[in-house]
C-alpha cells in the first residue's frame, strides 16, 4: 500500500467517523492522515506526481472541503441542541422551585 493509499484509506474513515458522529476518532484519524500528507509533501512535489495521483490529490482536496462542511454543520447542531437542552433544564429547575416540595400539592385556595 502506497502512502497515498493509506492517506485515501484514512480519509474514508475520517469521512465515515464524522458520518457517525465519533468526533474524537474523526479527530485522532485526521492526525495521523495529516502525518502522511505532509510527508508525503515533504517527500514528492505534486509536479513529479504522475497525472493520475495529481487528479487523486484533487478529488482528496473536494473530499476534505466536503468533510469540513459536515463538521461545521456537526458542530452547529451540536450547539443547537445543547442550547435546547440548557433551556428544558432551567425550565425544569424553575418549574421545580415554584412546585414546591416532590409530593406537595399546590392548591390556588379555590374549589
Amino acid at each position: 500500500m502506497t502512502q497515498l493509499d493509506q492517506i485515501l484509506a484514512l480519509t474514508l474513515r475520517v469521512e465515515q467517523a464524522i458520518e457517525n458522529g465519533e468526533w474524537g476518532e474523526a479527530n485522532t484519524l485526521e492526525s495521523t492522515r495529516r502525518e502522511l500528507l505532509v510527508g508525503l509533501f515533504s517527500e514528492n512535489a505534486i509536479q513529479d506526481m504522475s497525472p493520475k495521483d495529481q487528479t487523486v490529490l484533487k478529488d482528496l482536496l473536494l473530499r476534505n472541503e466536503e468533510s469540513i462542511r459536515n463538521v461545521h454543520t456537526g458542530r452547529r447542531e451540536i450547539a443547537r441542541r445543547t442550547s435546547q437542552i440548557n433551556g428544558a433544564t432551567a425550565a425544569a429547575r424553575a418549574y421545580q422551585s415554584n412546585a414546591g416540595r416532590p409530593g406537595e400539592l399546590q392548591h390556588s385556595g379555590r374549589r
